[in-house]
């Protein structure tokens, strides 16, 4: 937690030194970011949780800039911006300071949980400076936290206390519904063992469709189809049709990801039955599929493959059965 408290506050100066007085923000609230953690926000993704955050009753769609549908797509992902406005007892003022406290426990939580998976603990601070930790922590968003979750019901789930992981998964899929595929993994590891998949593991799947509808019904939005804005397509065409584009983090970002990926799969050739590679195995599926707005930017890359990281490390230094 000192590490991610320590790069929010030097990302934190950077952003508030070299954002500019005028921003386009995708939320109008933060129009002109007031001090170093709204500039954060306004660097990325951040700005929508913290308008969640500030409307917990889903009432001024106004203020999404590109209007209701955005508004409902980005509200899909509920879990960071009720727990900022938890955080800061409704303060508006305060929401970017609640988002930051609980970007560092995320990070705690993630690095906390991913050491039990791995012989070499210390390791999982590794995923505080890679490229998705440091995109997370750059704009206050949820993935250390879903992935700290995750990893807790992945840790249940092996013990068999079902419910707990039940609870772990459901959570995470709320803070980002690709966290869904963790309990995907599972579901796969049920099957290669040739037992029934628990009924249980529905339940996350059925409350993140559950709040999705909720969410497009209060904004006046239709559900189906559900549209991905540009975020999903062809096998590897988008990543290809960027690649003129890259900058360095950008290349090491697919870097990393292509070596997690290799070793997830040897991973799961030696212990089929284990649940960390499998995930990985899925993101790392998941990243082939990658549209548009998330190639264009490592930030979102990073960000949505930060678990193929995490399974990536377990593959290498992992405990067994993992």
């Amino acid at each position: 937690m000192l590490v991610a408290a320590v790069l929010i506050v030097g990302l934190a100066h950077n952003a508030e030194r070299t954002a500019p007085r005028q921003l386009r923000a995708l939320v109008t609230e933060y129009d002109q970011p007031r001090g170093a953690l709204e500039a954060m926000l306004v660097a990325g993704d951040g700005q929508v949780f913290a308008a969640l955050a500030r409307d917990p009753s889903l009432s001024h769609p106004e203020v999404f800039r590109y209007g209701r549908f955005d508004a409902a797509y980005r509200a899909q992902r509920p879990l960071l911006g009720y727990l900022s406005w938890a955080l800061s007892g409704g303060d508006p003022g305060r929401v970017a300071m609640a988002m930051a406290v609980l970007a560092v426990l995320g990070a705690g939580l993630a690095t906390g949980t991913l050491a039990g998976f791995l012989t070499r603990p210390w390791l999982a601070l590794l995923i505080v400076p890679s490229p998705a930790g440091l995109a997370v922590l750059y704009s206050l968003t949820p993935e250390l936290l879903a992935l700290g979750l995750a990893l807790v019901g992945l840790l249940a789930w092996r013990r068999d206390n079902r419910y707990l992981a039940v609870a772990c998964f459901t959570l995470a899929g709320l803070g980002r519904e690709s966290m869904l595929l963790v309990t995907a993994a599972c579901a796969v590891v049920e099957l290669v063992g040739r037992r029934r998949p628990p009924a249980v593991l529905v339940i996350p799947f059925a409350t993140w469709l559950g709040w999705v509808a909720l969410a497009h019904a209060r904004f006046g939005e239709s559900l189906w189809p559900l549209r991905a804005q540009g975020d999903v397509g062809a096998p590897f065409v988008e990543m290809f049709r960027q690649l003129e584009r890259w900058k360095a983090m950008d290349v090491l970002t697919v870097v990393l990801a292509g070596a997690a990926a290799i070793a997830v799969a040897v991973a799961v050739r030696r212990h089929r039955d284990g649940l960390l590679p499998w995930v990985g195995v899925a993101f790392a599926a998941l990243a082939t599929l990658l549209g548009a707005s998330i190639w264009a930017e490592w930030f979102n890359s990073a960000r949505l493959l930060l678990p193929l990281y995490a399974a990536g490390l377990g593959a290498v230094y992992g405990r067994e059965p993992m």
